[in-house]
């Protein structure tokens, strides 16, 4: 079995022509006769063993060829139903992939960083709605943009570099204040809460966005056809997700920290617990003194007012 695999791998290449017959004939001078001229070549560079050349015969010759086949047609059943899906519902398609590749990103982020929210199911679910939006957002963009290129009669060189351009003016931060603003809607945090994540990191995630998609745009603008131009740049996605992913939670992190240290901590409350206390104290200790201080005048005065009997 193990051989036979072997000689399948071996002959993979040469399944693009058609499967031999089960019986090919031998000429009467030893030389194969139907075989055609690669598996010919094959024979011939057969391997030795004990100084002796081994050479298969042509029923393991056209067994080899006709796995090969049968692992071309299986490998070719799925891609056929991948374009058949993305000729009849690109966007449809387009979407679920980004949804998975958002999904998958922040789970990896998760297992780098060792930090996982309480509630798995709810983070994925509201970063799965995110992928589910930035696809079909670039589906639509990546259509609209190729269309404005292919009006202007430009070459593939400046269409890229056209499209590129536009897509960084425009795009991308369109991109980078609507994740921002999704997420805190998602997370609960209201319009306001939305309004402070957009304007706190809308500049520094729109440099590091420009920094990895400017050159990544050009490849794919230059390269990848329209057609598939959404998948690829997904999976191209998924790194720059795992990337954001760590992003945010450092920026969470960096922020609950610098609350935690802004808020009064148990030694500062015991602190002001204290000097209430004394202050009180103070306050109550100064007022009698100032009592005291009247009554004794007071009776000071009432001493002097008395008249002394005459001797």
């Amino acid at each position: 079995m193990a051989g036979g695999v072997a000689i399948c791998c071996a002959l993979a290449p040469c399944a693009g022509f058609a499967v031999l017959p089960a019986a090919p004939k031998i000429s009467s001078g030893g030389q194969p006769g139907a075989l055609p001229l690669r598996a010919a070549r094959l024979v011939a560079r057969a391997p030795t063993r004990g100084g002796k050349q081994i050479r298969p015969t042509m029923a393991d010759v056209s067994t080899a060829l006709a796995f090969a086949q049968i692992a071309q047609s299986e490998i070719a059943a799925p891609a056929a139903v991948w374009a058949r899906a993305l000729a009849n519902n690109a966007l449809a398609v387009d979407a679920a992939v980004a949804a998975a590749l958002y999904c998958l990103g922040i789970l990896t982020s998760s297992a780098i960083s060792k930090r996982w929210e309480a509630h798995m199911h709810s983070h994925l679910a509201r970063w799965s709605l995110m992928g589910i939006v930035d696809g079909v957002a670039m589906h639509s963009w990546y259509k609209c943009v190729q269309g404005v290129a292919d009006s202007l009669n430009m070459s593939v060189g400046l269409k890229a570099v056209f499209m590129t351009m536009v897509t960084s003016a425009l795009y991308t931060p369109i991109f980078c204040a609507g994740f921002l603003f999704l997420l805190s809607i998602l997370e609960g945090k209201g319009l306001s809460g939305a309004q402070d994540r957009v304007r706190a990191d809308f500049r520094e995630l729109l440099g590091k966005t420009w920094k990895v998609w400017v050159p990544t745009n050009v490849m794919l603008f230059a390269f990848v056809p329209l057609e598939t131009r959404t998948i690829v740049s997904m999976a191209l996605h998924y790194v720059y997700l795992v990337g954001l992913a760590l992003w945010d939670v450092a920026i969470r992190d960096s922020r609950a920290a610098a609350a935690r240290q802004a808020a009064p901590g148990p030694e500062s409350a015991n602190f002001l617990v204290g000097k209430t206390i004394h202050d009180s104290q103070l306050r109550m200790a100064v007022a009698f003194t100032a009592v005291e201080m009247r009554t004794e005048l007071s009776l000071g005065s009432e001493a002097t007012d008395l008249h002394t009997p005459d001797a």
